[in-house]
């Protein structure tokens, strides 16, 4: 069966040019407020730095040098959009001339299975918590906690390890796992900045783990 989303995507984008979520939404408020905050410099050896030839293929060796020589810096706020009919499409998603990519898995234009249909949910899946554990952790937990009051709450079918759903079911901050669905209403976080929200998140799951940690 073939799917239409991809389809109709490319059908937009040709009519209107690309688009993207800040263009499309029907809403979009502030969860917190960017800041500026002053970050300490690593601690590394005199002439270490300089042996440094690469990085990992998601950064650059400019950025990775900005992190770590600390100063001050500008840190996004957490901002919510709402958008209206949106499909979800083995690790993509669609809307007329949009599209953000959620996986390392090819596009593909064949539906396994019906679509299924939530009228008010949020999605909590990045690329890189797709992707990398720690991004799962820091990011993905994190937007559970932020979309759970909001919406109910969907990631992509991403295969999961052992201690992930673990760490789901010990932390009570689980998602339903779409293959392909079609949302009335999906609400997509901008929430990569370390701002004050984000650390207040983390600090309750620390606090919950705390709680179950054995003590002596």
């Amino acid at each position: 069966m073939i799917s239409l989303a991809p389809l109709k995507y490319r059908g937009w984008r040709l009519f209107t040019g690309l688009k993207t979520y800040q263009d499309l939404c029907d809403q979009q408020w502030i969860l917190c407020p960017g800041e500026q905050v002053m970050l300490p410099s690593a601690i590394y050896r005199e002439g270490e730095l300089e042996k440094v030839t690469g990085v990992q293929e998601d950064t650059t060796l400019n950025l990775e040098l900005q992190r770590i020589q600390g100063g001050l810096r500008e840190i996004p706020g957490s901002i919510a959009y709402r958008l209206r009919d949106v499909q979800i499409h083995h690790g993509y998603v669609y809307k007329k001339a949009m599209k953000l990519t959620l996986t390392v898995a090819k596009e593909s234009f064949f539906a396994s299975e019906e679509a299924e249909y939530f009228s008010n949910a949020a999605l909590v899946s990045t690329y890189c918590s797709n992707r990398y554990f720690a991004h799962w952790m820091t990011d993905y937990l994190t937007l559970v906690i932020a979309a759970q009051p909001l919406a109910k709450v969907l990631r992509t079918a991403q295969k999961t390890t052992q201690h992930q759903e673990e760490y789901g079911y010990l932390l009570n901050l689980n998602s339903t796992p779409v293959t392909q669905a079609y949302c009335k209403e999906l609400i997509w976080f901008d929430d990569c900045g370390q701002n004050r929200l984000k650390r207040e998140r983390y600090d309750q799951i620390r606090s919950k783990l705390r709680t179950l940690a054995p003590h002596e």
